[in-house]
């Protein structure tokens, strides 16, 4: 079972910021905490957004049935900038850092533009 508050707040001209957090507990493993804070801007042409979650290793959570699974910390950040006729391009970076197992980094760059009004490009 997991539990516990989360507030978002609208920063006027700076975007969105949230928070929360929560505890779990489980047979067996007792209980964990977690947190994740986030924060998303977007305005006509320019977009960011970046977000931290961590979690102590008797944090208990479905998706994660064996030991190898128990997440750490997931943080990421992207950035974003288009208009109508460039199109937009977008830049993403990730980390999952686990108790054990392995550790993932991603990155991504993208890019999209609507062609002829209906017709999409990515």
């Amino acid at each position: 079972m997991n539990l516990g508050p989360r507030a978002s707040y609208r920063l006027p001209s700076a975007g969105q910021i949230s928070v929360s957090f929560a505890g779990s507990a489980a047979k067996g493993t007792g209980g964990g905490g977690g947190a994740v804070l986030g924060h998303q801007y977007q305005n006509r042409e320019f977009t960011t957004n970046f977000f931290f979650q961590g979690r102590t290793r008797e944090y208990a959570a479905v998706e994660e049935s064996v030991s190898t699974d128990r997440l750490r910390y997931e943080a990421g950040a992207g950035v974003g900038y288009g208009t109508s006729v460039a199109g937009y391009f977008s830049v993403d970076y990730a980390v999952r850092e686990k108790y054990e197992g392995q550790d993932q980094r991603t990155a991504s760059v993208g890019y999209s533009r609507t062609f002829f009004g209906t017709s999409a490009c990515n």
